[in-house]
């Protein structure tokens, strides 16, 4: 008797003919909404067994067919449906031995409530009218769902219709971008002045150094109490690897305060920057 291993898959059926699938492992437990299923209650049984999840819902477990693992399998772009595969592969000309590769934006499926609805690419379902219908929009992993179009959808909240006539909606899925780690942007000391304008030599380390760079000088008021000014700021746009000069424009208060004392300290904070002191001094002509 052909009976179930561990790493077999295995297509679970509940009672209102919902699909599930899963991985055996020995040891290793399933979670449903319907509650927790042992994989042990399946090793060693054959297809067609029934078993009851904590829960008291009764699954009967199969082997899944091709069709029904293209439907349920782990996916990271748009999902091709059996119906679809015969007349890509005729169009395309592609025979055994031919490679193929995948490509797409994104992916994701779409669920409603009432229940009636869970696709991927394009699907249908008859709701009765006058039933008002909410879609849901679940991205894949590494996908984001881009917003609905089509019967007065837009956004991407749920979308609701009243279904008393057929209506068409569309659910868009992008891929996800993950920006490059910012990265280190490094000041050399001292800073020159010249006029009202601050030169600074920046290097950038790492990773993109975008950002505001920010002069941040410590002073004291008439009382004595220490307080920080913001003298300058700059915007601070560069590539890895490359080194540049800034030029910063002062505040007034920057360059009264570097008159009096001819040499600042301050900190230079911001556009990816370790908050570090260096020597501000004016350039005498």
């Amino acid at each position: 008797m052909n009976v179930f291993e561990p790493g077999e898959r295995v297509m679970l059926v509940d009672q209102r003919d919902r699909t599930y699938l899963m991985t055996l492992q020995a040891g290793g437990t399933y979670h449903t909404h319907s509650g927790t299923l042992p994989h042990d209650d399946l090793l060693g049984k054959p297809e067609g067994t029934r078993v009851e999840t904590s829960k008291g819902m009764v699954m009967m477990a199969f082997r899944p067919r091709f069709a029904d693992f293209v439907l349920k399998m782990p996916r990271g772009a748009q999902v091709v449906y059996p119906k679809d595969l015969g007349p890509i592969m005729m169009y395309a000309d592609i025979f055994p031995g031919s490679r193929v590769l995948e490509a797409g934006t994104g992916s994701g499926v779409v669920t409603s409530d009432p229940a009636g609805i869970e696709c991927g690419a394009t699907c249908s379902a008859q709701i009765g009218a006058p039933t008002k219908v909410v879609l849901h929009a679940i991205p894949a992993v590494g996908s984001t769902f881009a917003g609905w179009s089509g019967e007065g959808c837009k956004g991407v909240r749920n979308c609701r219709v009243t279904m008393n006539e057929a209506r068409n909606v569309t659910a868009t899925f992008s891929k996800e971008v993950t920006p490059p780690p910012p990265g280190l942007l490094t000041v050399k000391s001292p800073i020159r002045v010249k006029g009202r304008k601050a030169l600074l030599r920046v290097s950038c380390h790492k990773g993109p150094c975008r950002g505001t760079l920010r002069l941040i000088a410590r002073v004291r008021n008439a009382k004595g109490r220490a307080r920080r000014v913001q003298i300058g700021r700059s915007s601070v746009k560069l590539r890895a690897g490359v080194s540049s000069t800034l030029g910063m424009r002062l505040s007034r208060t920057g360059i009264s305060l570097l008159r009096r004392a001819g040499r600042l300290r301050v900190q230079v904070v911001g556009g990816g920057t370790v908050p570090h002191r260096v020597k501000l001094s004016l350039r005498r002509r």
